[in-house]
């Protein structure tokens, strides 16, 4: 009886081997599959964190953005040039808003308007605009503002290190609208910026 039991409870070499080949692919599996969960859960964390959506309410980038468009942000690690378009926040009757405005110049610039051809004038030359296509109201330099007309048609203004002045595309909204930004405000500090616009959708 021990010789059968022996017999029967015997267990070949090459069947612990099998074992031992299937718990290493398991637990390498497990590792790949405990990375590839790690790398996804750091992903969605830096994606959330340096990238966000926003929707456009508003006439105030027309024809470029318009009501209800989706903004893909970058809110970190990005460089602003002129003509980028970035969203910041303003205060709005006590009320936190978002606004998404083009930049058309930057800290140390100088600025003016040329009222008669109806062009921005920076740094001494003409600003070229190929996004802007809507012209200007007749009463857009008519609203209260930081700057008076002398100030943006004769001496010029500079913007200060560390600003940038920041405009709607459409400065001709109908039935007197007009878009709330630094020719009416005054520049805003770059680091009032929320995001930069990377995709509109």
């Amino acid at each position: 009886m021990q010789e059968q039991i022996e017999k029967f409870s015997y267990i070949p070499d090459n069947q612990n081997n099998d074992d031992l080949k299937k718990d290493k692919k398991y637990k390498i599996a497990n590792i790949f599959l405990i990375a590839i969960i790690a790398i996804l859960i750091v992903f969605i964390i830096v994606f959330s964190t340096a990238f966000t959506t926003m929707t456009v309410s508003g006439d105030s980038m027309y024809p470029n953005l318009k009501d209800g468009d989706k903004l893909f942000l970058q809110k970190y690690g990005y460089s602003l040039n002129y003509g980028d378009m970035i969203v910041f926040p303003r205060n709005d009757n006590g009320k936190k808003i978002y606004a998404v405005k083009r930049i058309i110049a930057m800290g140390g610039d100088t600025l003016k308007f040329d009222f008669e051809n109806k062009n921005w004038i920076v740094n001494g030359k003409v600003l070229d605009e190929p996004y802007f296509a809507t012209g200007y109201d007749e009463f857009y330099f008519e609203h209260d503002s930081v700057y008076t007309q002398e100030d943006l048609f004769v001496t010029g203004i500079t913007i200060p290190k560390g600003y940038l002045f920041v405009l709607g595309d459409n400065r001709n909204i109908p039935n007197g609208g007009i878009s709330v930004d630094s020719h009416i405000y005054g520049p805003i500090s770059s680091e009032e910026v929320f995001g930069k616009v990377i995709k509109v959708y």
